[in-house]
């Protein structure tokens, strides 16, 4: 073999193994953040679906039968100190308390209160916690209400309507440092999860 194809052949695999040891460390790189996405967006489905099942069993508790200590408030109506309640169970039920960098949990609690005349129906709404707002008002759910129809005890009634909105906020354990001031906006319309459910008593 001439000097000179031997020489060309070496300096070939000189530039081969150059370019490996560039290329495996941009792989591996996007490799590792491509899990990390994944790890990411998997911790996100899942705190999501525990939001909205959260939110059911708020507003269950709520549009209960009526239990030892009245949820409903004095005179079948809805009062802060329920909202705050609320708030303490969906506080516990993150574990906000016993972490530094906590998520911030708010509540937006909603009635709909028909009564037995035909009038319009009473509206009432309490919050506790870092701000919450329900993405659709409880006024336009009226029609969720059934009106009654045993004859003696339910016909011509409807029940209260109740619905219970959970939001999170500052989830840093989720975003990161310095993803959250780029997914704010987002986080705060995706962590916003309400349930609506009837009473389970007629006026």
């Amino acid at each position: 073999m001439p000097v000179n194809s031997t020489a060309s052949f070496g300096r070939q695999r000189v530039r081969q193994r150059g370019s490996s040891v560039i290329e495996l460390p941009v792989i591996a790189l996007i490799l590792v953040t491509l899990v990390v996405f994944a790890v990411k967006i998997g911790h996100g489905l899942s705190l999501k679906a525990k939001l909205d099942q959260l939110a059911y069993s708020l507003t269950s508790i709520v549009a209960s039968e009526r239990l030892e200590v009245d949820l409903t408030g004095s005179g079948g109506v809805i009062t802060p100190q329920i909202a705050d309640a609320l708030r303490v169970v969906a506080e516990r039920h993150f574990q906000t308390r016993t972490k530094q960098s906590s998520v911030g949990v708010g509540i937006h609690l909603e009635q709909l209160k028909f009564g037995t005349t035909v009038a319009a129906p009473l509206y009432r709404s309490e919050f506790s916690g870092v701000q919450c707002q329900s993405r659709q008002k409880l006024l336009k759910l009226s029609s969720l209400a059934p009106v009654g129809t045993v004859q003696g005890a339910t016909k011509g009634l409807r029940p209260d309507l109740f619905q219970v909105s959970v939001c999170l906020t500052s989830l840093s354990l989720l975003t990161g440092e310095f993803y959250s001031v780029f997914t704010q906006d987002f986080v705060e319309r995706y962590y916003n999860s309400s349930a609506v459910l009837i009473g389970r008593q007629y006026d």
